[in-house]
């Protein structure tokens, strides 16, 4: 979808709907996501006010279907043919975790560059 950088979502306080792009804040101290494009007018830039809460960084890790993983998701780890643990993707200590439903962390680059992590909410 993108070149790996710093990619933020978040939901329009218009209408909740998710955007993707990059992060400002605007001239009035709100947050928006800028969705950049190009149409028959050129390159153009689209900004949307977002709800801060809904504000998520992309983890620059993709899942086993080629998804990309975003702070705040839910997803799966299948740990064998029997066996899978649920979990959320969280910001900690300078790093993406996978945090499990027993408050348990681990960090989530050891596992989706294997490709037995999966996001269950996209």
């Amino acid at each position: 979808m993108w070149e790996r950088g710093i990619i933020f979502r978040g939901k329009k306080t218009t209408n909740n709907e998710l955007v993707y792009g990059f992060l400002c804040e605007n001239i009035s101290g709100k947050y928006c996501i800028q969705e950049a494009h190009n149409d028959e007018f050129g390159y153009n830039v689209t900004s949307h006010e977002v709800f801060i809460d809904s504000i998520e960084q992309f983890t620059g890790e993709t899942d086993d279907n080629g998804v990309n993983i975003f702070e705040g998701d839910n997803c799966v780890l299948f740990i064998d043919a029997d066996e899978d643990v649920d979990f959320k993707v969280i910001f900690e200590n300078g790093a993406f975790m996978m945090q499990f439903e027993d408050g348990d962390t681990d960090y989530l680059g050891e596992y989706s560059s294997r490709g037995v992590v999966s996001v269950k909410n996209n």
